[in-house]
């Protein structure tokens, strides 16, 4: 029995029965056969033993440029640079994808490195805001307003030369613009507030929606820009609006009292009016006494006149209800003044009974040069204590009579 021709493989020479097509090795293919009958063809047979075809050349010789295990090793090779190619292609296309998906975080990061000199001047308004409760001036809060209006301003230059790669950027932008402008209008607010005496709710009130509009614009960037918006956005001006409401609730109280001041002044005013032709009566009954022109007793009887009208008008003085401290200071300085005054005309009325009881006879007259006894001279005594407090008085009335246009007083005059 003839034995089963083999064949040798051309990649690591392993001899392998003539039926098998690969090498049972390497898996290399056989390439001894015969190219007629496919008949598998001994290293030194130039005919096939089957068909009797002439064996083609160059079939199983090994190529001259090809040595042992040459041919592996280029698979080798080949199979490493179209790995090499491969990844080089993987990895541009993940790069690619990586900066379009990732795209809003780089927008992210431009624009906290821009909120980043926003932060700390808002951050400054808020503390100063927040001591407003004990402020007696806006005019640290207006100086922070006005370093945080140039730092939004200048922010909004810097988004609008942003270029955005995508809708999602375009959107972002926007927002961001949006907030910036709104924080702008909202320090400008601030900076035009007026004198705290002077705020009002309308103020605090426009500040308010500035703020608002702000923060909803600043709202949609937290997911991208992260906490740092929310530390940008102006809060709520809540101590402004207490303040303004503080403010207000003062004034009204402050113009209550100013009405009911003025309705004292204008009181007083027809008080001084009323007893103001007291005193040239006085002084013509003293001089008509002295020189014995008319009787005595007319003059005392014109002078107890005046001591009657001057005691109503001391009685309605006594019932007012001062204001305020100053108008009770005021008030204080005419009651004594009057009551000094009204004092020095009871002690003058009973010199001029004196007289007529001692020096004057109807229808002669007088006796010589009427005397002046004790109660003339208590009566020039209280006259020029009441003299003295209505000096005060006047020195202390006059400014509220300016105040609210009346007439302004001295003392000879009432």
């Amino acid at each position: 029995m003839e034995p089963m021709p083999r064949w040798e493989c051309d990649q690591c020479g392993r001899e392998n029965p003539g039926e098998s097509r690969f090498c049972a090795s390497c898996g290399a293919p056989a390439s001894d056969r015969c190219s007629s009958c496919g008949q598998m063809l001994g290293r030194s047979d130039a005919f096939c033993p089957a068909c009797g075809a002439r064996r083609a050349e160059g079939v199983g010789k090994k190529p001259k440029a090809v040595e042992g295990g040459s041919s592996r090793r280029w698979w080798i090779i080949g199979g490493a640079g179209a790995a090499i190619v491969l990844a080089a292609i993987a990895a541009g296309v993940l790069a690619w994808m990586a900066l379009r998906g990732n795209s809003h975080k780089g927008f992210a990061t431009r624009a906290r490195t821009i909120l980043q000199n926003v932060y700390p001047r808002q951050q400054t308004v808020t503390m100063q805001m927040r001591r407003l409760y004990r402020a007696k001036s806006l005019t640290p809060l207006t100086g922070s307003a006005r370093r945080l209006s140039t730092a939004s301003l200048r922010a909004q230059g810097q988004v609008a030369s942003l270029s955005a790669g995508n809708k999602t950027e375009e959107g972002q932008k926007a927002s961001l613009l949006r907030a910036l402008r709104s924080q702008t209008r909202y320090a400008n607010e601030l900076i035009a507030l007026p004198p705290i005496n002077k705020l009002s709710l309308g103020s605090a009130q426009n500040i308010s929606d500035q703020a608002q509009q702000s923060r909803s614009a600043y709202r949609p960037l937290a997911s991208t820009v992260g906490h740092l918006v929310i530390k940008a956005s102006p809060p709520a001006p809540i101590p402004l609006a207490r303040l303004a409401k503080r403010v207000q609730t003062q004034r009204a109280k402050a113009h209550a009292r100013s009405i009911k001041l003025r309705a004292f002044v204008i009181k007083v005013e027809g008080f001084l009016s009323e007893s103001a032709n007291g005193r040239s009566e006085i002084i013509s009954a003293i001089a008509d006494t002295q020189n014995c022109s008319i009787s005595p007793e007319d003059s005392a009887n014109r002078v107890d006149s005046v001591v009657r009208n001057r005691q109503s008008v001391l009685d309605q003085l006594s019932a007012l209800n001062p204001p305020n401290p100053q108008a009770d200071h005021v008030a204080s300085l005419l009651e004594s003044g009057l009551e000094h005054s009204i004092e020095a005309d009871r002690h003058y009325r009973d010199w001029m009974n004196f007289v007529f009881d001692y020096y004057y006879t109807p229808p002669e007259g007088c006796f010589g040069s009427p005397p002046e006894n004790q109660d003339f001279k208590d009566g020039q005594s209280e006259s020029a204590t009441a003299t003295s407090y209505k000096n005060q008085f006047v020195q202390a009335f006059n400014p509220l009579a300016k105040k609210f246009h009346q007439r302004k007083w001295a003392e000879p005059e009432f």
